[in-house]
């Protein structure tokens, strides 16, 4: 049951990362967004 709660919430944490590159191009080619995103997604697994 965790590992499909953390699935879904994967999948929403990258949903959010393509709507922010949709909203915010110039970002999304600098890759911060991204990059501060896979960030808190890489802290967020080691708190599972």
């Amino acid at each position: 049951k965790v590992v499909q709660q953390y699935r879904y919430g994967w999948e929403a944490e990258a949903a959010a990362v393509v709507d922010d590159v949709k909203k915010n191009p110039v970002a999304a080619t600098e890759g911060v967004v991204i990059r501060r995103r896979l960030q808190l997604m890489m802290y967020n697994n080691m708190d599972y």
